[in-house]
């Protein structure tokens, strides 16, 4: 064995970490609080992917169901046109039998 020599310990006091460079790293280093609630975070990001997820399955749906709701809106004022017709005649038919009964 060898005895270190001036330059061996320069070289090595170098190559050390200082006081300020260890408390530099402890500043930026997560602790224990830092990431606990790292499982918490990870678990509402998967939830908020799943219902984006969800957003293509549920914009087809509003669309199917807009069409549906104006082919119901479509047969209705069909439907209303039709029950006026029935009126009209209803009325006519009315006093046609007014007409027949006064004779």
């Amino acid at each position: 064995q060898r005895m270190a020599t001036k330059d061996d310990i320069a070289s090595i006091e170098q190559r050390m970490a200082t006081k300020d460079d260890i408390a530099s790293i402890e500043q930026r280093m997560a602790t224990k609080d830092d990431i606990a609630d790292i499982p918490l975070i990870k678990q509402a990001v998967f939830e908020i992917l799943e219902a984006v997820n969800e957003i293509p399955t549920i914009k087809q749906n509003l669309a199917e169901m807009s069409q549906k709701l104006d082919d119901v809106i479509r047969k209705q004022a069909q439907q209303e046109l039709a029950i006026q017709s029935l009126a009209v005649r209803s009325l006519v038919h009315e006093n046609e039998i007014r007409a027949l009964k006064a004779r």
